[in-house]
């Protein structure tokens, strides 16, 4: 129920069972479960990360009662991501760790695949290189075991970083795997599936058509990235048609439901930035502006590597199109360096590409081409087709049309 964004209809009766259960001494595994429940509906689809602490305390303190090692990995997995959310990351990375060493434990692999997704979602934006690690453990042991239940959770996680990290041809791989079954229509990964995919055939410019979900999403869902999931699948269907009001109006919604579900981690980056792009397509400065804020102005121990070092370019760019060039070329400057330190090629790309465009604007052609050369050559190797005429015009390059890889 949770799974499938129904988590009102199974917070009360849980709940009241778990009181009903606690005190009986025979009935202690039976309540753990029961507040482990709890607790994942309020972390997975409420967004709200104090009240699920409080459940997944209660479900840690009776599986160490049981000496239950399967149920406390499992506990674990999903607690640590809920401190993560609450701004504790460090804490829960290192919960996320001591979950995978109990979870091996077991020897059940199946269960190693929660502490593994969520150790891939929040590394994602911290630590792409390690990152990727587990979620190449994780995927041998989601098609050793064909799991189509915690797998599917997994294989959009990596596509996340397979995406941070312009390993585009692996994150179309991995996407095409997540889609394949009918749980697609109903799952709340299918608007983040979706939201990777689309980015990565936009940028290419060979856009699939979407499948028909909206009819599953349609109505009134409490899963937050459900609700994220239709308006961003809203949103690139209008930016495909050229509709950039709709566009910037249905992607705002996305960014809202996202970040009221995950705060400014897990997938917030794609969501977010994505937003602004939209903000900016129709000149909405001020809106564009304060969803920065939200990262700009956050405590800088919540703030992952991979915002960060999106910040100054975001705001290069809203300020280029506030008409203020103060600390413009610094932003610019500074951004590339940090998001060439992350390994976050595409986004460098387009970094470059902006700066070497403002540097031109101010007469200052022989500063843009080396930058602009740069971004073609990245652009070129990810196949980013609808972006490399513009870094070619810059670098004086001709264009060599994309031939799309073999399949």
């Amino acid at each position: 129920m949770i799974y499938l964004g129904q988590s009102k209809a199974v917070l009360e009766p849980l709940s009241e069972a778990y009181v009903q259960l606690r005190e009986q001494p025979d009935a202690a595994e039976v309540a753990a479960a029961l507040a482990l429940g709890v607790a994942r509906a309020y972390y997975i689809a409420e967004g709200q990360n104090p009240l699920a602490i409080e459940w997944f305390d209660r479900a840690v303190v009776l599986a160490e009662e049981l000496d239950d090692i399967p149920l406390l990995a499992s506990t674990l997995s999903s607690y640590a991501g809920s401190l993560i959310l609450d701004g504790r990351s460090h804490m829960g990375l290192g919960l996320l760790q001591v979950a995978l060493d109990l979870a091996r434990q077991s020897q059940d692999p199946k269960l190693e695949l929660r502490p593994l997704n969520n150790l891939v979602s929040f590394l994602a934006a911290r630590d792409g290189a390690l990152a990727r690690e587990y979620a190449d453990a994780g995927l041998a042991i989601v098609r050793r075991i064909a799991d189509r239940d915690w797998g599917h959770y997994l294989l959009t996680s990596a596509a996340h970083v397979y995406w941070n990290l312009g390993a585009w041809d692996e994150a179309l791989a991995v996407l095409a795997d997540a889609s394949d079954g009918s749980e697609e229509n109903t799952s709340s990964t299918i608007g983040v599936t979706l939201a990777y995919r689309s980015a990565i055939e936009d940028a290419r410019g060979m856009p699939t058509p979407l499948p028909d979900i909206l009819p599953s999403l349609a109505g009134d869902h409490p899963d937050l990235m459900l609700d994220a999931g239709r308006y961003t699948i809203n949103a690139i269907l209008a930016r495909r048609a050229g509709d950039n009001a709709t566009a910037a109006q249905q992607s705002r919604l996305a960014y809202e439901s996202c970040h009221e579900a995950s705060g400014i981690d897990d997938d917030f980056p794609l969501f977010w930035l994505r937003a602004i792009d939209d903000q900016l397509a129709v000149a909405d400065v001020g809106a564009a502006r304060d969803m920065l804020a939200v990262v700009a102005e956050a405590p800088r121990g919540r703030v992952p590597a991979l915002q960060a070092a999106l910040v100054p370019w975001l705001r290069a760019r809203i300020n280029i199109a506030a008409g203020a060039s103060d600390n413009v070329d610094a932003d610019f400057v500074t951004a590339a360096a940090k998001l060439r330190q992350f390994g976050a090629p595409f986004y460098l790309a387009r970094t470059l590409l902006d700066h070497a465009e403002w540097l031109d604007e101010q007469g200052r052609v022989a500063d843009a081409m080396p930058l602009a050369g740069e971004a073609l050559e990245t652009l070129t190797r990810l196949r980013a087709e609808t972006w490399i005429p513009r870094a070619a015009r810059l670098a004086g390059a001709e264009v060599t049309p994309v031939v799309p890889a073999e399949t």
